[in-house]
C-alpha cells in the first residue's frame, strides 16, 4: 500500500495505537491479518505530507496522559495545512473513542480519551481546501 502524491496541501491528522497488530506502526507485514498487505511506516507516510504540505519548522512534541500519549505536530506548513500525529502506548486496532476508554480501569492513563474530540479540535478551526 502507498500514497499517490498528493496535488495540494492538506491538514493531516493521524492516531495510530502503538500495540496495533492489524496495521503496524512500523509498517510492514502485520503478524495478524492477511500475509499479502505490505504497509508503509507511519513515519514513512507522514514524510509524504510533509514534504507535500512543505512544512517548515522541526515538529513539536509532547506528552500527555502520564506519557501513554505522544502528540508531534509540524506546523508552518503550506496553505495552513498543519499536521498531527496522536501515539497511544498500550492501545491496538480499536477505535480509541469514550465508548471503550470510559470502561478503562480509573488508574488508566487512557480512560476517558475521545479521539471524536481529538479530531474536532484539530479540524474545526481549519478551512476546507478547494476542491
Amino acid at each position: 500500500w502507498h500514497i499517490p502524491k498528493p496535488v495540494v496541501a492538506m491538514p493531516l491528522l493521524t492516531i495510530h495505537g502503538m500495540d496495533d497488530q492489524h496495521v503496524p506502526f512500523e509498517g510492514g507485514v502485520p503478524p495478524q491479518g492477511e500475509a499479502q498487505r505490505l504497509y508503509w511506516s507511519v513515519p514513512q507516510t507522514l514524510d509524504v505530507w510533509i514534504g507535500s504540505n512543505q512544512c517548515l519548522s522541526s515538529p513539536q512534541i509532547r506528552q500527555e496522559r502520564q506519557g501513554k500519549v505522544k502528540v508531534t505536530t509540524w506546523r508552518h506548513c503550506r496553505d495552513g495545512a498543519d499536521i498531527e500525529l496522536y501515539q497511544l502506548y498500550g492501545w491496538g486496532h480499536v477505535w480509541p473513542g469514550a465508548y471503550f476508554t470510559d470502561d478503562l480501569d480509573p488508574v488508566n492513563p487512557l480512560k476517558g480519551f475521545d479521539a471524536a474530540r481529538v479530531v474536532w479540535a484539530f479540524f474545526k478551526s481549519r478551512k476546507r481546501m478547494p476542491d
